[in-house]
């Protein structure tokens, strides 16, 4: 495999099909957590710069928001 030096682990799978790293989507929900439009915005063009496909980072932020909700809104 020309990619990832014959290994192909879930961060170069990722980086394959245009995902970003787990970091940076933690980041970006840091940021509009805390209201950061411009940490936000910084962390989009970042994710566009890097080629990442911005549809399924989009989809990851949903994802990452919902389980947010989830576990703020179930009972313990």
């Amino acid at each position: 495999m020309a990619y990832g030096e014959g290994r192909l682990d879930g961060l170069a799978l990722a980086h394959l099909l245009g995902a970003g790293s787990p970091a940076q989507l933690c980041a970006f929900v840091d940021a509009l957590l805390a209201m950061d439009a411009r940490a936000a915005l910084a962390l989009i063009a970042e994710a566009a710069r890097e080629g990442q496909e911005l549809g399924w980072f989009l989809r990851e932020v949903v994802e990452a928001l919902h389980l947010l909700l989830v576990i703020r809104v179930a009972p313990e």
